[in-house]
């Protein structure tokens, strides 16, 4: 299910960012297995030789200029901080993966804060990152205390194992 408020969002976001003179191509993915749509949305960026890879979440509303933003940091990978759908509602961005009282504040002062992991409902990745890092991109697991580790907390570890000028 698409949610109106991220249509609308989405429009304007590709209104915003075409009229800025970025070509955007969109990718849907629908299927019951969230890691093989991440993996064939991946496939699917390649394929156009995209720079990068926006990810957003369908039930995200977010700013025409989210894009543009994200852009101006010339990070492989940035994302946004946003509330977590589930009680307790905390920020989506962890300093330390396994230490979920790690997350980042929405008052931190700094523009950027370097994390571990962050949920992936609003996120930007160089796409050639993908061709460095081994399959699968995204994937769930088990930590000792049986927490579910979900796929976006492992593409930063993952990416870091890559330092890039």
């Amino acid at each position: 299910m698409v949610h109106s408020g991220f249509a609308f969002s989405l429009t304007q976001l590709i209104k915003t960012s075409e009229n800025a003179g970025i070509e955007t191509f969109l990718f849907f993915n629908s299927g019951s297995v969230l890691l093989n749509q991440r993996e064939k949305l991946v496939k699917s960026s390649m394929e156009v030789e995209s720079d990068y890879t926006l990810w957003l979440d369908s039930d995200m509303t977010f700013p025409s200029t989210t894009l543009l933003r994200l852009l101006s940091h010339d990070k492989d990978i940035v994302g946004c901080n946003y509330k977590k759908r589930s009680n307790p509602q905390t920020p989506v961005a962890y300093r330390e993966i396994g230490n979920w009282d790690s997350w980042v504040s929405f008052d931190e002062k700094e523009d950027l804060v370097k994390v571990e992991g962050v949920g992936m409902g609003c996120i930007l990745i160089k796409t050639d990152l993908f061709k460095e890092i081994n399959k699968p991109f995204f994937e769930f697991t088990y930590n000792e205390e049986s927490w579910l580790l979900a796929s976006e907390f492992f593409i930063c570890p993952k990416a870091a194992l890559f330092p890039r000028m």
